[in-house]
């Protein structure tokens, strides 16, 4: 679902899930969920050590994943100081760690990934 803010800015996306009690752990008892919200308005990028631990990549290969949500492959070649064919190959390595096949779903998975999970908050 989708809430309005009383500021007129883009509504927050709310997901609620149900969640099973033995899934906590935490001695509750009856129905219990789990409530996402999302801000569309904040653009999130994966840290790059995030994407190291999560996807087993190496610092490059996180680097270069984080890069590519700003850059082309050429503009990431001449941001790093490397030749493109560098940047080409760290890529294929990159698509089987992560599970992706095309630049745009690494970039997706970049941008909305779990890696991008922070605990900040914004203001609504």
């Amino acid at each position: 679902m989708r809430l309005t803010r009383p500021s007129g800015r883009s509504s927050y996306e709310v997901l609620v899930a149900p969640v099973s009690d033995s899934t906590l752990a935490l001695g509750f008892s009856g129905p219990l969920a789990t409530v996402f919200v999302r801000d569309p308005e904040i653009q999130a990028v994966a840290l790059p050590d995030r994407l190291q631990r999560l996807y087993g990549l190496t610092a490059a290969e996180a680097k270069l994943m984080k890069a590519l949500v700003g850059y082309t492959l050429e503009g990431a070649a001449d941001r790093f100081g490397v030749r493109k064919e560098t940047v080409r190959s760290q890529l294929r390595s990159v698509f089987p760690k992560t599970g992706t096949s095309s630049q745009v779903e690494l970039v997706r998975l970049g941008l909305r990934g779990i890696a991008t999970f922070d605990r900040a908050s914004s203001p609504a």
